[in-house]
This record gives structure tokens, C-alpha cells and sequence, in this order.
């Protein structure tokens, strides 16, 4: 699931998500913003995968129709090769991608939870500040913050090769691979923030 899609004219370097700065625009796109909010209270409550070399995620990038508003906010990226029954791997935080104001800092920490089964991940972003919190447990609070809009992307990715970042690859894995989600709710306090 993506809340809004962006990209420039044809032939163009300009678009959304820039991981290399050989991306083109190869096929015209209309450009679309259901949903875009600047600052928040979001959260997922969802199940991951135990499949190694797949990987579900719950993240907020800039809409980048000024490439600088491009920075990402991951709420979660969970892995099945790093899951456990009683421990299991979540990778969070903020990445700048091509936003001068925003610093990397991102982590993977072990928790005492198995993200296979149903956990609530969820993130407060405010003008000065992000909380992130699993089970509504507040896990850090990282002190920056992008100033523009952001759209939600809702993923499930499976990486079919050797050496995949996201654990050994195993093609006898039984399909459909399945990203349970109970819900995805999003709030902002009456009046917003104040900045």
C-alpha cells in the first residue's frame, strides 16, 4: 500500500525514492496524494513473517516533489531470518536519503517478542521529535525531525537470490507469504503541534 505516488516528466531524474542517482523516469505516472500528513500518531498492529530473505515494513518517506523532502521515517522493517519465538530483530528509525536537515540514524534492536505473532508498532512524530514504540512501550525517542509531508508505504518484499541482505533465500518456502494486518490507524491532536 502507497498513500500517494510522484514522479517528474519523462526521461527525467526526478521522482520518488532516489536510491541511485541513475533512476529515470521511464513511463509517465499521474501524481497522487490520498493521504500525506505532516506529523502524527501512527500505528500498525500486525504479524510478520518466519520466512528467511523476506522482509514486511511499515515506513513514511517525503512526497519528494522537491527532491530534499525526501527523508523516511521507518516505523518497522521486520525479517523473517531474524525473528525468534522468544527474541526476534526490529529495524527502525530515520534514514535522509536526499534532505540536508536530517541526520542517519537508524537501528536494529532485539526485543523480547516474537514478530510473527501480533504486535502493536507505532510511531509519534511531532515538529521537534520521533518516539517509537512497540506494544505501546515507548523503545527511543529520536530528536529530528523532517518538516513536510510524508505518504505511508505498507510493504512485503522477498528478495529471491544468493546473498540477500534479508537472510538466505529458500525456494522450497511455502506460498502465499502472508503480512497479517489487524489494523492501521493514524490520529493528530486537536489544534496539531506546536513547533
Amino acid at each position: 500500500m502507497q498513500t500517494a505516488t510522484f514522479s517528474g516528466p519523462l526521461g527525467s531524474n526526478v521522482g520518488q525514492l532516489r536510491f541511485s542517482k541513475n533512476c529515470v523516469v521511464r513511463e509517465e505516472q499521474t501524481n497522487i496524494r490520498n493521504y500525506t500528513p505532516q506529523y502524527g500518531y501512527f500505528e500498525l498492529r500486525a504479524k510478520g513473517l518466519t520466512t528467511s530473505a523476506n522482509h514486511v515494513s511499515l515506513w513514511m518517506i517525503g512526497y519528494e516533489d522537491i527532491p530534499e523532502k525526501s527523508s523516511e521515517i521507518a516505523v518497522f522493517e521486520l525479517l523473517g531470518a531474524q525473528r525468534g519465538q522468544t527474541a526476534s530483530k526490529v529495524r527502525y528509525g530515520v534514514h535522509p536519503w536526499g534532505d540536508p536537515n536530517i541526520e542517519e540514524e537508524f537501528y536494529e534492536d532485539t526485543f523480547s517478542i516474537d514478530t510473527s505473532q501480533f504486535h502493536i508498532y507505532s510511531v509519534e512524530w511531532t515538529p521537534t521529535h520521533i518516539d517509537f514504540y512497540i506494544d505501546n512501550v515507548k523503545i527511543r525517542t529520536i530528536k529530528q525531525s523532517a518538516n513536510y509531508p510524508m505518504q505511508l508505504m505498507l510493504s512485503i518484499y522477498e528478495h529471491p537470490f544468493e546473498g540477500a541482505w534479508s537472510g538466505d533465500y529458500d525456494a522450497s518456502a511455502p506460498y502465499p507469504k502472508r503480512f497479517t494486518i489487524d489494523y492501521l490507524r493514524a490520529y493528530q491532536p486537536i489544534g496539531g503541534y506546536r513547533e
